[in-house]
């Protein structure tokens, strides 16, 4: 029998984080988490279908550990967000910190700005995932105290639910980079092949051009969303064609090599 050759080409998706030394395959579309289109502009700055996908958190002072080199950081990442090279930015939590619009206004930002609600990205969690931000699992339990992840918990409940407080401890809610691969599987579906590269779940904090996190206490990176996201990347892998250049996401969710070479 001959091969279909109307049959139509997988799309291959890359979604890309900014954790050091990211490896870059060609892919067809190419969605980037918070900065790190600047810091791989070099890599990828030959494709069309560039999207990133930015927390409004990002570009916003005082919402760290107050610290000097907290706000030259945030000031650098405000000026590369401004500078992305990609045909759009997702914005979203935008009802969270809705002065993040003005503050890329201010920055000379020329990129057209989607801007996507806490709940909207938190529906799209929910479809993909069946699993309801704040997101609470056996493993939150595990080397923590039962009754302050419990009480952390439901003080996160009862504001989202009674005050519509959308701002979800990160201990209970998947990182900006889980929340770009799933915002592209919305838009690519089950069809496409999904490549990580550059997400990190253990080592955080340290990017592509040196700086590092110095103001976040290591025990909160070491938590905030690393239970979700393990979660998260496990549950999708079983649905989705999802493979990772990174031994790390291999081991902890199951993903599988992606031996292509770039």
């Amino acid at each position: 029998m001959k091969k279909d050759f109307l049959e139509k080409k997988k799309e291959t998706v890359l979604v890309l984080g900014s954790k050091p030394s990211a490896k870059i395959p060609i892919t067809d579309y190419t969605y980037c988490a918070n900065a790190s289109a600047s810091y791989y502009s070099e890599e990828i700055k030959k494709r069309k279908n560039v999207i990133s996908i930015v927390s409004a958190s990002e570009v916003i002072l005082g919402t760290r550990n107050a610290s000097k080199e907290k706000d030259e950081w945030v000031k650098d990442r405000t000026s590369r967000i401004a500078n992305l090279f990609s045909k759009e930015i997702i914005l979203y939590a935008i009802d969270n910190f809705p002065d993040a619009i003005e503050v890329l206004k201010q920055n000379n930002c020329k990129i057209p700005i989607k801007l996507v609600t806490s709940s909207q990205m938190f529906s799209l969690i929910k479809h993909f995932t069946g699993k309801k931000v704040p997101i609470l699992t056996i493993n939150h339990f595990k080397n923590n105290n039962v009754l302050i992840i419990l009480l952390r918990y439901l003080k996160n409940l009862l504001r989202l639910y009674f005050f519509s407080a959308k701002n979800i401890h990160g201990i209970f809610r998947p990182s900006t980079g889980v929340a770009t691969l799933i915002y592209a599987i919305s838009k690519h579906g089950n069809d496409a092949e999904y490549i990580i590269s550059g997400i990190s779940i253990e080592k955080r904090g340290d990017y592509p051009d040196g700086s590092n996190n110095t103001w976040t206490p290591k025990n909160n990176l070491k938590k905030n969303h690393i239970i979700v996201d393990k979660e998260i990347l496990t549950f999708l892998s079983k649905k989705f064609k999802l493979k990772s250049y990174d031994i790390e996401l291999e081991n902890i969710s199951k993903l599988n090599k992606y031996v292509k070479d770039i």
